[in-house]
C-alpha cells in the first residue's frame, strides 16, 4: 500500500508543479480576470471534482463579496454585485484563514444551525483562502463543491486546493488591479473620448498638442489638432505660455483666463483647467478647456451697464436699494451710499438700523409707519423724508419702493430707488417765498391804486370845477378872479402831475429798477396843500 501511494502522490505533486507554473505563465498573459480564473478552474477540474467552482473577493471596505467567476450547476451570480455574506461558509474561511472540508455535520458544528446558505444546498464544500504573500492579507476565497457525494474531496484535494490557493493569491490580487486600472483606463478613454467638454492633453516638455476628443477638433476647427503645439493656438508670447504650463506642473496654479486662436482665425475666451499626470510613461498636462466667450461678452455688457446706472444715479443724484424685512439685510447702490455721504469703500454696508439713524428724528415715526403700511397692504411705497447726513448737512430724500418676494416666495425684500431732492425742495421753497411776496405786493399794488383813484379824483374835480368857471362867467369875471382861478388850476394841475410822477416811482420800485433810500419827510406842507385845495 505505502509502495504505491508513493508514486501516487508523486504524480499528484508534479500535477499541482505543473499547475502552479501553468498559472506564473498565464498571469503575464493579458487576461482578463475572469479569462485567468477559467483557466485555473480548467487545470483544478483534472485533479478533483470541480463541476461546481467559484472565486470569491472580499472588499475589506464594505466586508462584502464579489464573484470575478462562479461556475455551478444550479446557481449564477453577477460578478458585479456585493453580497454580505455573513454566516456563510465562504465568510467563514475567509475569516478564519483556514482551508477546510465541510459537510453538513461540520456546518452544524460551526454555526449552530444560524448559517445562511447562498443558492442550491450541497452536502460537501471545500474552501481554500486566497492569500496576496506580500501583505499575508487574505484576498478570497476558492471554493468547490459537489451536489450528489458527499465524499466527493477528501485531505489530498484539501491540501492541493491550500497549495494552489496560496500560490494563485498574488496573481489575482495582481491581475484584479491591473483588470480594475484597464477598466478605469477605458472608462477615462470613453469619457475623455465622448465627454462634450474641451479636452486636450499636451506633452510638459514640447508642448505639442498629443491627443485631443471630438469636442476639441469641433471647437477649434483644426483637422491636425493633433500636430499642432499649444503655443500654435494660444495668443499669449510662447514664454508667457511656457510659464503657464511650468505653473501648472508645479500645481501652483491649474485655473487659467487665456485667448486661443481657432482654425477660422476668430479668436475666443477660454477658461483652461491645467493638471499634470502621466500617460503612457510620458508626463502629459490634461487640460479641460470651457469657451467662455459669450460669457465675457455678457459680463462687460453688465459692467458697462453698471458704470452707466451709477453714472446716471450721480448725475440724477440716484440710488437703488433692498431690504430684506425678515433678517434686515440691506444691499445699496453706489449712488445710495453717496447720498447719504458715505463711500462704498471705505464704509460698511447700512442695515436698516443704521438707515433709520440717519433718518431726521421727526421724520422718523412717520416713515417706519409707511414702510409697514407698504408691507402690510403690499402697495408701492411713496414717501418724502429728511437725513442727516455724517457731515450734518440735512437733505430732503424721495423714497419709492416696491415689496417683491424671493424665489421661494417666503422672503419679502423691499426693493426701490431714492433721490436727493434738496435742490428741488429749495426751489420749491423759494417758488413758495416769491409766491407770497408776490401776493403781498398785489395787495399793496391793489390798496395803492385805490389810494391813487381817489387822490386823482380830488384834484381833477378841481381842474374841471375851475375851468368851467372861466368858461361860464369869463365875462363877467375881473382880471384878480381869473388869476384866483388859473392858479387854483395851476395848483390842481400841479397835485396830479406829482401823484403820477409819484406813481412812475413806486412802479420803479416795484420793479427793482430803483434802489430805495428812505428819508425824514415833514409831510404837514402836504397836508396843507391838500387843505387849501379842498377849501377852493
Amino acid at each position: 500500500m505505502k509502495q504505491k501511494s508513493k508514486p501516487e502522490n508523486s504524480l499528484q505533486n508534479i500535477d499541482i508543479q505543473n499547475l502552479l507554473y501553468d498559472v506564473s505563465l498565464l498571469s503575464f498573459k493579458n487576461f482578463r480576470l475572469r479569462d485567468f480564473l477559467k483557466e485555473i478552474h480548467k487545470r483544478i477540474s483534472g485533479l478533483m471534482s470541480a463541476k461546481n467552482f467559484f472565486v470569491a473577493l472580499h472588499h475589506k471596505t464594505t466586508d462584502t463579496y464579489t464573484f470575478p467567476y462562479y461556475i455551478d450547476e444550479f446557481d449564477t451570480i453577477d460578478p458585479e454585485t456585493h453580497l454580505k455574506l455573513q454566516n456563510t461558509l465562504t465568510d467563514y474561511v475567509c475569516k478564519s484563514k483556514k482551508a477546510e472540508i465541510i459537510t453538513s455535520e461540520r456546518e452544524r458544528e460551526i454555526f449552530k444551525n444560524k448559517f445562511q446558505v447562498i443558492g442550491e444546498y450541497s452536502p460537501v464544500w471545500i474552501g481554500a483562502p486566497l492569500f496576496n504573500p506580500t501583505t499575508n492579507e487574505v484576498i478570497g476565497v476558492i471554493a468547490l463543491q459537489d451536489y450528489e457525494n458527499e465524499n466527493a474531496y477528501n485531505l489530498k484535494d484539501l491540501k492541493t486546493l491550500e497549495i494552489i490557493a496560496r500560490n494563485i493569491g498574488l496573481f489575482i490580487d495582481r491581475i484584479r488591479t491591473l483588470s480594475i486600472l484597464q477598466e478605469s483606463e477605458e472608462r477615462f478613454r470613453t469619457i475623455f473620448k465622448e465627454d462634450k467638454t474641451i479636452k486636450i492633453v499636451i506633452d510638459q516638455k514640447t508642448g505639442r498638442i498629443v491627443e485631443a476628443n471630438e469636442a476639441a477638433f469641433e471647437f477649434y476647427g483644426y483637422d491636425d489638432l493633433t500636430s499642432k503645439y499649444i503655443f500654435d493656438i494660444n495668443i499669449l508670447q510662447p514664454q508667457q505660455v511656457r510659464s503657464a504650463m511650468n505653473r501648472a506642473i508645479k500645481k501652483s496654479i491649474n485655473k487659467f483666463n487665456f485667448r486661443h486662436k481657432t482654425a477660422s482665425g476668430e479668436i475666443r475666451d477660454v477658461d483652461v483647467f491645467s493638471t499634470p499626470m502621466k500617460v503612457n510613461n510620458k508626463d502629459v498636462l490634461f487640460s479641460m478647456i470651457f469657451d467662455v466667450t459669450e460669457r465675457n461678452k455678457i459680463e462687460a455688457a453688465l459692467k458697462e451697464s453698471e458704470q452707466k446706472l451709477n453714472e446716471a444715479e450721480k448725475i440724477a443724484h440716484l440710488g437703488n436699494f433692498q431690504f430684506n424685512l425678515k433678517t434686515g439685510e440691506t444691499n445699496w447702490s453706489d449712488g445710495a451710499f453717496k447720498i447719504f455721504g458715505l463711500d462704498q469703500k471705505k464704509d460698511k454696508l447700512l442695515s436698516i438700523e443704521d438707515f433709520y439713524s440717519f433718518v431726521h428724528v421727526n421724520d422718523r415715526k412717520l416713515l417706519k409707519q409707511e414702510i409697514e403700511k407698504s408691507n402690510k397692504q403690499n402697495r408701492t411705497l411713496n414717501t418724502t423724508f429728511r437725513i442727516i447726513r455724517k457731515d450734518n448737512k440735512t437733505r430732503y430724500i424721495h423714497k419709492i419702493g416696491k415689496i417683491n418676494f424671493s424665489a421661494d416666495g417666503k422672503t419679502k425684500y423691499l426693493f426701490g430707488a431714492i433721490q436727493d431732492i434738496t435742490n428741488s425742495k429749495r426751489d420749491e421753497e423759494l417758488l413758495l417765498q416769491s409766491k407770497k411776496q408776490l401776493e403781498i405786493a398785489n395787495a399793496a399794488k391793489d390798496k395803492f391804486f385805490s389810494i391813487l383813484a381817489h387822490d386823482l379824483r380830488s384834484p381833477f374835480t378841481s381842474l374841471i370845477g375851475y375851468s368851467e368857471f372861466l368858461i361860464d362867467d369869463i365875462e363877467e369875471l375881473s382880471k384878480e378872479e381869473i388869476k384866483s382861478f388859473a392858479g387854483n388850476i395851476n395848483e390842481s394841475a400841479q397835485v396830479v402831475f406829482n401823484l403820477l410822477e409819484n406813481l412812475l416811482q413806486w412802479s420803479r420800485v416795484q420793479t427793482g429798477r430803483i434802489k430805495i433810500d428812505p428819508e425824514i419827510y415833514d409831510i404837514s406842507h402836504l397836508a396843507d396843500s391838500t387843505i387849501n385845495l379842498l377849501k377852493n
